[in-house]
């Protein structure tokens, strides 16, 4: 899976519930109001209008139904329960008796609540447009932008995919964005800079690189940041992307910030 920039804390964690949720967390993400109460109580049996319930909230809570809809945290069950007057919860285990009723249950609650899954193509290239111009116009890394994909995705009732499916996408969109980078750098330099700046990175037959730095390397450093500077890369302008963290492997790229910051560290 393309989950490699995300710890195993954080993949496990993606589109599920917390361990514990407080009275207050309860209160704030589980009530059920008036027009809810409604909604839910056309179920036939307390199973069903409890089964339906825990649905609903699960996709208030989480963002996404689950596989398997009764794996919740037990005082969200009860907490429900209390509110639609079913004084023993342990009921909810005969919600599992039927499958297809959890998929129609999820299906209404999508129909009643304006829920679409991830897959509804314009809400799909809305995310991508927003990705893109993210990771374009800021220097947040690829954790963040997975963070700010399910937020986005969150207060527009979009579905969550599974942890794969949206680290993908993000992926995807930061190598756009350094493929982008990438041309523009090409465009403003030229290919003779290029091919100069390319040169300048080739290492001779029987040398090796070394941290150490004696005089004659100090020297031969010197003198390449000179050459460096008489190619112009300096001159190349990268205001667009001073705020953005480069990753495209580009001699360009190195070039031009040797030329405009100076020598910094050798080896």
């Amino acid at each position: 899976m393309a989950v490699d920039f995300l710890s195993d804390e954080q993949a496990a964690g993606f589109g599920r519930f917390p361990d514990e949720m407080s009275l207050e967390d309860l209160e704030r993400f589980c009530w059920l109001d008036d027009a809810d109460l409604s909604v839910a109580g056309r179920r036939r049996g307390m199973h069903n209008r409890l089964g339906f319930a825990v649905q609903l909230a699960t996709a208030w809570v989480v963002g996404r139904f689950l596989t398997d809809p009764l794996v919740v945290p037990w005082p969200v069950v009860e907490s429900l329960a209390g509110q639609l007057g079913i004084a023993d919860a342990s009921v909810l285990k005969l919600y599992a008796q039927r499958e297809q009723t959890g998929y129609e249950h999820a299906a209404e609650i999508c129909a009643v609540y304006g829920y679409v899954d991830f897959a509804d193509p314009a809400r799909n290239e809305e995310l991508k447009l927003f990705l893109s111009a993210r990771a374009w116009t800021s220097s947040e890394g690829p954790v963040r932008l997975f963070e700010r994909a399910a937020v986005w995705l969150r207060e527009r009732k979009v579905l969550l995919p599974g942890v794969s499916t949206l680290t993908r996408l993000v992926s995807e969109v930061r190598a756009g964005a350094n493929d982008r980078l990438y041309a523009v750098l090409i465009d403003a330099a030229g290919p003779s800079l290029i091919q100069e700046l390319e040169g300048l990175l080739r290492v001779e037959d029987g040398s090796r690189l070394t941290s150490r730095v004696s005089v004659p390397e100090l020297l031969r450093q010197l003198d390449r940041l000179a050459r460096l500077r008489a190619l112009g890369a300096g001159t190349v302008d990268v205001e667009m992307i001073r705020d953005r963290p480069v990753e495209v492997p580009a001699p360009l790229v190195a070039g031009v910030a040797v030329a405009d910051q100076g020598l910094g560290n050798s080896g």
